[in-house]
C-alpha cells in the first residue's frame, strides 16, 4: 500500500484561505498551484504571478472549482461561521465527483491531528484548499495560516510532507 505524502497544494488564489494555504506551502517548500478566475483578479487586485495559477476561460467560480477538484485528490472546505452559497456549490461539485471533501469551520475549535489523520485515510498527495474570502470574514487569512503553519509542522514530524526545497518557517 503506497504511503500517504501530501505533496502539492491546489488553490483559487482567492484573498482569504485560499491565499493563507498558498503563502504557507510557499514557505514549507510544497509545490503549489491550481486554477483561477479568466482576468486573474481576486477582490482585493490582481492575483500575484508568485501563486504559480493558471487562468480559466471563464470568471465563473464554478469553472476554477471543477478543475481543482478534478486536478486533486480531495478537498479540504474552510469556511467562518456561516457558509456561503459557492461553499455549499463546492461541497455539491467534490459530491457529484465522488471527491473526498472535509469541511472546516474556523469558528470553532480545529484539531489538526483530525485533518492529518483524514488526509492519510484518503492517501491525499494533492490536496484542494478552498474556502471563505478575506472580506466576508475578516482576519480568516490569519487564522488559517495559523492553523496551517501548525498542521505542516505535524505533517513534517511524521513525514506526511513532502518539500522540494529548505526554508526556515
Amino acid at each position: 500500500m503506497a504511503e500517504q505524502k501530501l505533496r502539492r497544494i491546489i488553490s483559487d488564489g482567492q484573498a482569504g484561505v485560499d491565499r493563507a494555504i498558498l503563502d504557507v506551502a510557499k514557505v514549507y517548500g510544497v509545490s503549489s498551484g491550481g486554477w483561477c478566475p479568466k482576468s486573474g483578479m481576486a477582490e482585493d487586485g490582481h492575483i500575484s504571478s508568485s501563486y504559480h495559477l493558471r487562468s480559466t476561460a471563464s470568471e465563473s467560480p464554478c469553472v476554477r472549482v471543477q478543475r481543482n477538484i478534478h486536478e486533486s485528490d480531495a478537498t479540504l472546505l474552510i469556511t467562518f461561521g456561516t457558509t456561503s452559497e459557492l461553499a455549499h456549490k463546492i461541497t455539491t461539485l467534490s459530491e457529484e465527483a465522488s471527491h473526498p471533501i472535509l469541511h472546516i469551520d474556523m469558528a470553532r475549535m480545529v484539531d489538526t491531528a483530525m485533518v492529518e489523520e483524514w488526509l492519510t485515510e484518503h492517501k491525499v498527495n494533492v490536496l484542494y484548499v478552498v474556502g471563505t474570502n478575506e472580506s466576508s470574514a475578516p482576519g480568516i487569512y490569519r487564522r488559517t495560516r495559523k492553523f496551517f503553519n501548525h498542521l505542516f509542522e505535524e505533517m513534517e514530524k511524521h513525514q506526511h510532507l513532502v518539500v522540494h526545497h529548505s526554508q526556515p518557517h
